[in-house]
């Protein structure tokens, strides 16, 4: 689902299954939810009226959300950080798309850029905690793109997975 989706769209399971963070739109505004499988409640965590939420996931913890917020007033999408149970919204990382994907001991975090001016894809790692520690790992120059909606790293730490595609599609 995609920004003008009608009902919650772009869900996160916790690790621990018990929890859901999703995008929703109320009132033609994007907010990020977070909401309990079990007993089907949810409350908003993150409503700014220029700003919009994107690509929502779980701390491999658990106890923290990290999306993307891009709007009007940003020059950069960022990446940022917010604690499940309250607390300041922390930025981690600009112009970033899609989200992040974590090491399987959770001290890092891989994620892709795309610039627009030399026309080329990222996949760039960061410390966890603080965005600090960027390098890139991997760059794709246009028309030979990498796609922004899934990294996966592995569980034992050796490969990330990602999407490519060609001029033609491929």
């Amino acid at each position: 689902a995609g920004i003008n989706a009608v009902g919650p769209f772009d869900p996160s399971i916790s690790p621990d299954g018990k929890s859901l963070v999703y995008i929703q739109r109320v009132n033609e505004k994007l907010s990020l939810w977070v909401g309990t499988i079990d007993t089907n409640s949810s409350v908003p965590i993150y409503q700014e009226p220029d700003l919009l939420p994107i690509n929502p996931t779980f701390s491999p913890d658990g106890s923290s959300v990290y999306f993307v917020i891009k709007g009007d007033k940003r020059r950069k999408a960022v990446l940022v950080r917010r604690p499940v149970l309250g607390g300041a919204i922390t930025e981690l990382i600009e112009d970033v798309a899609g989200s992040p994907t974590f090491s399987p001991d959770g001290k890092q975090l891989a994620l892709m850029r795309n610039d627009a001016e030399t026309r080329q894809s990222t996949i760039i790692i960061a410390d966890t905690a603080d965005g600090k520690n960027e390098h890139t790992l991997l760059t794709r120059q246009a028309p030979t793109n990498f796609s922004n909606t899934a990294l996966s790293w592995s569980p034992d730490g050796r490969y990330i997975a990602f999407g490519s595609h060609k001029p033609d599609g491929r």
